[in-house]
């Protein structure tokens, strides 16, 4: 992506599927917004929140008119029962919010710097204790297996970043499922990880300094599904 972004300058185009993950990223972080400010929305605010996301911009006429209406109102049902499902999870238990998008920035292997947006940082009573819990939102159309959850580049990224701003390791990294609605818990990741996560960055940093691009295909991570660049990287293989 490096190459097409940068180099070729090509223009970035949300696809559908990164829309609607965005939209969904949004409205997680109206609720927790909400909870800082000491309120719990509706469930019915909530499920209007997000039609107003959904729908932003349009009216029912230009919905009705529009080629990709039944497109528009099958990803505002799906969205519409993921929404409840986060409701019934996050309302019964929003525990406390320590940071809600929040962004990092931290140094990482050969003189390069990590940046990224936590999605949820909170503090909740699990089994007896207090808990610091770092969430990630995913709106993947499959659940992974625990295996690969545990080796997750976003989640192994959340760990070394919290480690680096808290001086501390969070309890439990969260894979939060918007299909399934629920919460999978995963261990911080032993230092093998981390070392993966540094040497993947430098791997990459170094492909980048040395322009030796070339096309990947990455389906089995799901990466592909999430790129702008599909079209032309068909192209260039």
């Amino acid at each position: 992506m490096y190459k097409f972004i940068f180099q070729d300058k090509l223009p970035r185009r949300p696809n559908r599927d990164q829309e609607f993950s965005q939209k969904i990223h949004v409205l997680a972080t109206w609720f927790f917004n909400n909870i800082q400010d000491g309120r719990i929305p509706g469930h019915r605010e909530t499920r209007q929140k997000w039609g107003s996301l959904w729908f932003a911009g349009k009216t029912k006429y230009d919905i009705a008119l529009d080629s990709s209406y039944k497109y528009e109102q099958r990803r505002n049902l799906r969205g519409l029962t993921m929404v409840d499902k986060f409701y019934e999870v996050f309302s019964a238990d929003p525990g406390f919010v320590i940071a809600n998008d929040f962004d990092f920035d931290v140094p990482i292997g050969n003189d390069h710097v990590l940046t990224g947006t936590f999605d949820l940082i909170r503090e909740v009573d699990y089994q007896g204790n207090k808990l610091i819990q770092v969430i990630d939102w995913r709106t993947d159309p499959y659940i992974p297996r625990d295996l690969v959850r545990k080796r997750d580049i976003q989640l192994v990224t959340f760990d070394y970043a919290f480690r680096l701003m808290f001086q501390t390791k969070p309890d439990q990294l969260v894979y939060y499922s918007f299909k399934s609605g629920e919460l999978y818990p995963v261990e911080p990741r032993p230092p093998r990880e981390i070392q993966r996560l540094i040497s993947s960055v430098n791997n990459i940093c170094s492909i980048i300094e040395n322009n030796l691009y070339y096309p990947r295909q990455d389906w089995q991570h799901n990466i592909c599904r999430w790129c702008n660049y599909r079209t032309p990287c068909a192209h260039w293989r």
